[in-house]
């Protein structure tokens, strides 16, 4: 009888140091973290070339202001043609008495417009396809990070009925039998203890997980640098060109950076947590949790959404080109 009360307790006494043990951190990388980059040596030099022409091709001619509406020449100026705008409006306004060379020279600079609103616009999809894929990839960390969560809730909840379970056994078997009084109080006070202790446990269940982003679109908008390492720079144009001062809108990257901290992404109260989560969502990477790499989707979907836009000031800048043509 003795041994049968020891081994009972012991029993219990396992079951309820297990539950006092810290959940060891797990190392898990989800996908290489370079999975979504397909930069090319080409797209480097490409990206140079276009960063100084958007540089060096700044000047608005009055006919200019007049022909078109502000939001097209500050897409023209995302994309570096104003000059080549300015050689445009010269020759259309000659209309009809345009010579044949002209006629030709129209076509021709019309057709460069073209190839370059074409280019910028493959340059937004790219854009937005890798940001798509890197909110795959933190939408299937979120997943990956949820299933665990669900394995330890449900292991927890098992040994919580098994602990009930048991001590009920134990207890009635121990008074079946008149074993001494402090043994069954020990044995049933253990087991509902462990039993009590997995049923709370199940309450505050936590996963950590190893999410890397080596190429980081979100530190680029928090950390608002001249030159982006991830964005091409006809995006970044648009996401920090300063607007008129009659216009009320918001620069767009600001606009981006104001909504991440209404919707509190961010702990603005806490100025260590503030600076943990900085670290994390901006870095190379780290430790994510169910509630962080949720964050994470949300503000790579609002990136996402903000670029989109540049889908539809293209078309405009296409429409005011053909608008005299339409019209003759």
């Amino acid at each position: 009888m003795q041994n049968l009360t020891k081994a009972s307790f012991l029993f219990v006494l396992i079951l309820f140091s297990t539950s006092c043990m810290k959940q060891k951190y797990i190392k898990k990388t989800f996908l290489d973290d370079n999975y979504c980059n397909n930069i090319s040596k080409e797209t480097i030099v490409y990206d140079k070339l276009i960063q100084e022409k958007i540089q060096n091709d700044t000047i608005i001619s009055k006919d200019l202001a007049i022909r078109f509406t502000p939001r097209v020449l500050s897409v023209a100026a995302d994309i570096g043609v104003l000059s080549i705008l300015n050689e445009f409006i010269i020759l259309e306004k000659k209309g009809k008495s345009r010579t044949t060379d002209e006629n030709i020279e129209f076509l021709s600079v019309r057709q460069n417009i073209d190839e370059r609103i074409s280019l910028a616009g493959i340059e937004i999809f790219s854009t937005l396809a890798e940001i798509e894929c890197e909110q795959d990839r933190a939408l299937a960390m979120q997943n990956f990070i949820n299933n665990e969560i669900s394995k330890k809730v449900k292991r927890r909840t098992i040994i919580s009925i098994l602990a009930g379970a048991v001590t009920t056994v134990l207890g009635s078997t121990l008074t079946l039998k008149e074993a001494d009084q402090e043994y069954v109080e020990m044995s049933v006070s253990g087991g509902a203890v462990v039993s009590a202790v997995y049923a709370f446990m199940t309450l505050n269940v936590n996963y950590q997980a190893e999410f890397m982003h080596q190429r980081n679109y979100l530190a680029d908008i928090w950390n608002n640098p001249k030159q982006p390492s991830t964005f091409a720079p006809m995006v970044w144009h648009f996401l920090t060109r300063e607007l008129e001062k009659t216009d009320k809108k918001d620069v767009v990257r600001d606009k981006i950076v104001k909504k991440w901290i209404e919707l509190e992404f961010l702990d603005q109260s806490d100025g260590e947590k503030h600076k943990i989560e900085t670290a994390l969502y901006f870095g190379k990477g780290g430790k994510y949790d169910v509630n962080t790499i949720a964050i994470r989707v949300l503000m790579l979907d609002f990136l996402e959404t903000e670029i989109s836009e540049m889908k539809q000031e293209l078309k405009q800048f296409r429409q005011e080109i053909l608008l005299y043509s339409l019209k003759d």
